[in-house]
């Protein structure tokens, strides 16, 4: 950077020269021969400025030489215009010079040759100004090759012509000295500074570009200006420092454009020593400077190094850990997508629960209500219940009580009403008399008879099951609320089956008492048949008067028999007996005898001709009677077993009544436990209105947590998506800094460490500038300088022009 700095401030600085150079060779070459054929005393330097007054006091010898060249550079003449200085206003300047036609250009002045060659100028206290002719070497040569569409050409050749052209300008230094550098003899050339300049008519040239300098364009003309230094880059041997790609000092100019009618005027080029300190060589005052700014940029590289080395290590260890946190960020992702899962559920859940709490207090209400009625319900129960207590033990008072009414109707069926009807068979003739009147009473009798056969009939049939209502409802309720009050009740429940399974057996029995009867009426029917019988009309009227009183018997037992059949389906459901069948039989024959007996008493007219029907119906009925007489005894002994205390009616009835006690003994416990459960369906009525109440509440902080788990859900998403993109950047980083470090390393072992390795190198660098500076100061006079005479020296170099002559 500070290089490209010098060269930018020597381009200004040669640019200016070479202007200044170009514009006073064109404008004052002529008149400087004329000044040196014409000089007077007018022609004094009255311009000089303070500048010019400044800086003769320090130079003593101002010379400037004049070099005519042809197209190509060749020199053809060189004039050198010397000024001397008398600063203090002497009378004399001392003076040496060897050049040849010396002639004062500004004054009457003489000068006197001493023998060492040295001129002593009379001054009368001015300066001095001459000039005279050289032919020595100058100490920097200029070629000038031109080319013509990419061919070199001869200058004057190439007048006229157009196309791509290329002027180029090399220098040969041939000012240089030995010196010892680090312990050896190095070459050390004279820094001169060239700078070649042209102008160029914009008619005849086009895209002019130059290396090495600048073009400048005024509206017509291309002004050119190129500057190099011959000789710098061999003087400071920079290629030795291995130092890689870098800028090469230049030696030469070169000038292309695109030319019309080629034709060029002259160039003019302008060298000059004495430039290094304005270049800024004289800034690096010492190598100690250098050293330590060398040792600061090697600490500050091995610092680099190790902080590169440093972001490296804290890159993977922000890997590593960025790892862990990317796994966590899935995991967090994962577990946001549970928790939205989640949410979603509860808020369904809570919807669902919500809606089961307005249900549930609506039911809840519902359930106090029921619960109060249940309540109710145990009271009208346990009411219920003794009631039924209160009746069981009524009810097997009655079975007792009718059980001994059949027993006694039994004992008078066996003692008076069988004997009684044989009695009265023996005076069947005797009654013929009496049997229209006996026979119209017997057939109203028969009817209900009939009647109360059928009855029986149909209760032994088809109507095994048939109770009282009121009986029948009171069981059922009893089994009801046994069942719902606990199931301590079932024993009584069975008990009371079992009694009832007792009580229909009874009832069996009794139908078969009843069988017995109605074969008694068989007789008196077949006794009926027998009054027909004209012959016997006598003991017809008395058989019909037996039979009568018989049938009175048999109203008594009809009566007893429906009283006892209403206390055995109040007791329990009627049960078919074994003696069904053959019962409907006789029930069947029975009521053919009662209707054979009421048309017979309707045909009283022809009882006298069936005497034979009557002889055949007195048999029938003594066998009749004596059925009957068995039945009878089959009977007695049958409810003998059923009235004694080990019979299963007796057992029955102890364990309908222990059943009736157990089913009280709960009354007290269900009436507490009905109380409590309405006070308790009051707590849980006031609960369930709370829950309701806060329903509301729970679906929206349900409803808030399924949404917000949602936006979670794509925050951890994008921050998920994100983490990918981020590990991309982090192993980017990673080859990054791994660069970096590989870099930093390889920049402080092959750029900075080998550099303050080359510290030797460096020091010869800085030799050959001490060697350079010395030269550019030494160089001060083309020609003589006087003892302790200071001088500085400029060369104008002007070519031919290349043209067509007119």
């Amino acid at each position: 950077m500070n290089r490209n700095r010098i060269r930018k401030a020597q381009a200004k600085k040669l640019t200016a020269a070479a202007l200044a150079v170009l514009m006073s060779a064109q404008l004052c070459a002529t008149p400087i021969t004329a000044q040196a054929a014409n000089t007077t005393d007018s022609d004094k330097d009255k311009d000089n400025t303070e500048s010019q007054k400044e800086e003769s006091k320090t130079v003593g010898k101002d010379e400037t030489v004049y070099v005519k060249t042809d197209a190509s550079g060749n020199t053809k003449d060189i004039t050198v215009s010397d000024w001397l200085k008398n600063t203090d206003g002497t009378s004399s300047i001392q003076d040496a010079s060897d050049l040849t036609d010396i002639t004062n250009v500004k004054g009457d002045e003489t000068y006197a040759q001493e023998d060492n060659g040295d001129m002593l100028w009379t001054s009368d206290g001015s300066d001095i100004y001459y000039q005279g002719k050289s032919n020595g070497q100058l100490p920097v040569d200029v070629k000038i090759t031109y080319y013509l569409d990419g061919q070199e050409i001869a200058p004057e050749n190439l007048a006229g012509k157009s196309g791509k052209v290329k002027i180029r300008f090399d220098y040969t230094n041939n000012s240089k000295k030995t010196v010892k550098i680090n312990g050896k003899d190095e070459e050390i050339y004279t820094p001169f500074l060239m700078a070649s300049a042209m102008i160029l008519p914009g008619d005849n040239f086009k895209n002019v570009e130059v290396s090495n300098g600048k073009v400048i364009s005024d509206g017509s003309n291309n002004i050119v200006v190129g500057i190099a230094l011959p000789g710098l880059e061999d003087s400071l041997k920079l290629d030795e420092l291995d130092l890689g790609d870098r800028d090469e000092i230049p030696d030469y100019v070169e000038v292309t454009a695109d030319a019309t009618d080629f034709k060029l005027e002259m160039t003019a080029t302008v060298a000059s020593c004495g430039n290094l300190d304005d270049l800024g060589f004289s800034d690096v005052d010492s190598l100690d400077d250098l050293k330590d700014a060398l040792d600061e940029l090697a600490d500050a590289s091995q610092k680099l190094v190790d902080g590169s080395g440093d972001l490296l290590d804290g890159v993977k260890e922000l890997k590593d850990g960025w790892s862990d946190f990317r796994d966590g960020v899935n995991k967090l992702d994962d577990g946001a997508g549970d928790l939205k899962d989640g949410a979603s559920t509860l808020k369904d859940g809570v919807d669902a629960y919500t809606s089961g709490a307005d249900t549930l207090g609506t039911n809840v209400q519902a359930y106090v209500t029921g619960a109060k009625n249940l309540v109710n319900g145990v009271n009208d129960y346990t009411t219920g219940a003794s009631d039924l207590e209160s009746g069981i033990k009524t009810f097997i008072g009655s079975i007792n009580e009718k059980l001994g009414t059949v027993g006694g109707v039994a004992g008078q069926l066996k003692t008076e009403g069988t004997e009684k009807m044989l009695t009265d068979a023996a005076e069947l003739p005797d009654g013929s008399a009496k049997v229209a009147g006996g026979v119209t009473q017997l057939n109203a009798d028969l009817n209900k008879l009939h009647e109360s056969a059928v009855k029986i009939a149909q209760a032994a049939g088809g109507k095994g099951t048939t109770q009282t209502p009121g009986t029948q409802v009171d069981l059922s309720g009893a089994r009801q609320a046994a069942s719902d009050a606990s199931a301590a009740n079932d024993s009584a429940v069975t008990q009371l089956q079992s009694i009832q399974a007792s009580l229909s057996a009874v009832q069996d029995q009794l139908n078969g008492l009843t069988v017995t009867d109605e074969e008694g009426n068989e007789i008196q029917v077949a006794d009926g048949q027998a009054a027909s019988i004209s012959e016997q009309i006598a003991s017809i009227s008395g058989a019909i008067d037996s039979i009568q009183a018989a049938s009175g018997s048999t109203d008594s037992a009809v009566s007893q028999m429906d009283a006892a059949e209403d206390a055995a389906n109040a007791a329990a459901q009627a049960q078919q007996g074994a003696g069904t069948a053959s019962l409907a039989d006789q029930l069947d024959a029975l009521a053919d005898g009662i209707g054979a007996a009421a048309k017979a008493t309707s045909e009283t007219s022809a009882l006298g001709a069936g005497s034979t029907s009557v002889a055949k119906g007195v048999s029938d009925l003594y066998a009749g009677i004596g059925a009957l007489d068995s039945n009878i005894s089959t009977f007695q002994t049958t409810l003998a077993a059923m009235t004694s205390e080990d019979s299963e009616l007796a057992k029955g009835e102890a364990e309908l009544l222990k059943g009736a006690s157990d089913l009280t003994s709960n009354n007290a416990a269900l009436t507490a436990g009905g109380k409590e459960l309405s006070d308790k369906g009051d707590l849980l009525s006031a609960g369930s209105v709370q829950l309701s109440g806060t329903s509301g509440k729970l679906k929206k902080g349900a409803s808030d947590l399924s949404d917000g788990a949602g936006k979670l859900k794509d925050g951890t998403k994008e921050l998920r998506d994100a983490g990918g993109d981020l590990t991309d950047g982090i192993d980017e980083l990673e080859d990054g800094a791994q660069e970096l470090a590989d870099g930093m390393k390889e920049f402080d072992e092959d750029g900075i460490q080998e550099l303050t390795g080359k510290e030797s190198d460096l020091e010869n660098v800085m030799d050959r500038l001490d060697a350079l500076r010395d030269a550019d100061r030494e160089y001060q006079t083309f020609t003589r300088l006087a003892d302790g005479v200071k001088g500085k020296v400029s060369f104008f170099i002007e070519s031919d022009p290349v043209k067509n002559e007119d």
